[in-house]
């Protein structure tokens, strides 16, 4: 039996030796070698709740997870051709609390996978499952943040992460980073709290050796993803399944539950540019109009804005100031004297924004600043509206008043996993 690696040159040496080796004998054919292809195969992880050490199906997508390793673990044992090498269960805690109790809890979250294993498959060898409990989990931390701009104080976070601090000493000076801390412990901690399984196998199959020579030669890599039996003309190749993970994106919808209870709906589409800067177009449109009683209630605004974030807490957290500006257009009339026209305004804002779910929020915000608008008077006369006068006045005060539903726009991010 030949094991294959991906290591080139011993391979094509071994070949070559091998060649000649059969040509001192008079041999004229190549036969076909069986080969052994070591690869991972896939990895489950398990998530857990604060200080919980137990499998608990029922929590985020422990359920599915289980399920999926549960199938893979029976199809494998069930396959002659697959030898599994390994089952390697790394458990981990997030760095929140005593370093010794979370490592030890690291070490229950790796036994309560180990124990579901060993039970359900007794057939595994005892020395083919291993456990590897991490303790508190600061590498993966540090991947997590590095990864998400939106972390309050990014740079800083990766810092102190990055510094040669005693564990204890990073936890302290992270939980002084009070707005970075929440945001954490909302986005990142749990993933943290988990055991994941990786399991490795070896798939063995036949080729004709001929096709090893022919390949080491063309300098392809000697690891094939497909290959073919010689003796049964099968071919075994890799089968990927792919899956879709939804993560939050910088794209925000947002309507304001006060205008649209003034039966003038709103619409705000904002873009968050990093942590500190975002910018919106807001749009509010009411198209009212009974012409029998002379009731007119028609307008429409459009108003762009530049946000700024005060230490920013997160996706869907934080307070800001914006500087916004717009136009817009209104007739109105209740029965008498009407007014159409048009104005200009720009003025400054503040909000602040806070969750609701995993996707949604909500934003309070006033604006205050100067308006001017021009407009012509008309009055209802015998079935005509007759103009009176042109005018034009000018504000200065409060502007907007805001109370917004917020959706967080997902977005999709596609997941592919290969296994022979």
């Amino acid at each position: 039996m030949v094991c294959r690696y991906s290591m080139k040159g011993q391979l094509i040496s071994w070949l070559m030796a091998w060649v000649m080796l059969c040509g001192g004998v008079g041999s004229t054919a190549l036969f076909a070698q069986q080969i052994c292809i070591r690869q991972p195969h896939h990895s489950y992880t398990v998530l857990y709740d604060i200080n919980g050490s137990d499998i608990d199906a029922a929590f985020r997508y422990n359920g599915s997870v289980m399920n999926e390793m549960t199938v893979a673990l029976e199809q494998l044992l069930s396959d002659t051709e697959v030898t599994i090498d390994s089952v390697v269960i790394a458990s981990s805690s997030s760095p929140d609390g005593n370093t010794r109790f979370n490592y030890n809890l690291s070490v229950k979250r790796g036994k309560s996978v180990y124990d579901y294993i060993r039970g359900r498959f007794p057939q595994i060898p005892d020395e083919v499952v291993v456990l590897v409990p991490q303790g508190e989990d600061w590498v993966t931390l540090r991947h997590l943040v590095e990864q998400d701009m939106l972390v309050p104080g990014q740079e800083e976070v990766i810092r102190l992460l990055d510094a040669a601090l005693p564990p204890e000493e990073k936890e302290r000076r992270l939980k002084r980073m009070k707005q970075t801390y929440a945001y954490l412990l909302e986005h990142h901690m749990y993933k943290l709290r988990a055991a994941t399984v990786a399991v490795h196998v070896t798939v063995y199959d036949e080729e004709p050796l001929s096709e090893l020579l022919d390949e080491a030669a063309s300098g392809l890599q000697p690891v094939p993803m497909a290959f073919t039996t010689a003796s049964s003309g099968k071919e075994a190749s890799a089968s990927c399944s792919a899956g879709t993970q939804w993560i939050p994106s910088r794209w925000y919808v947002k309507t304001n539950l006060v205008y649209d209870l003034a039966l003038m709906p709103s619409l705000e589409i904002e873009y968050r540019i990093n942590e500190r800067w975002s910018t919106a177009l807001e749009g509010n449109m009411a198209w009212w109009h009974r012409d029998s009683e002379h009731w007119y209630y028609q307008l429409a605004t459009i108003i762009p804005e530049v946000r700024y974030w005060f230490r920013p807490q997160g996706y869907r957290r934080g307070h800001y100031v914006g500087l916004f500006g717009g136009g817009g257009w209104y007739d109105l009339e209740n029965g008498g004297r009407g007014y159409k026209g048009e104005g200009g305004l720009v003025g400054i804002g503040y909000g602040y924004q806070f969750p609701v779910g995993r996707q949604f929020a909500f934003e309070a915000g006033v604006g205050i600043g100067f308006m001017t608008t021009k407009y012509e008077e008309y009055l209802p006369i015998d079935g005509h509206y007759v103009y009176q006068q042109t005018s034009r006045t000018n504000f200065f005060g409060p502007l907007k008043l805001k109370f917004a539903f917020v959706w967080n726009v997902p977005m999709r991010k596609r997941l592919q996993s290969c296994r022979l």
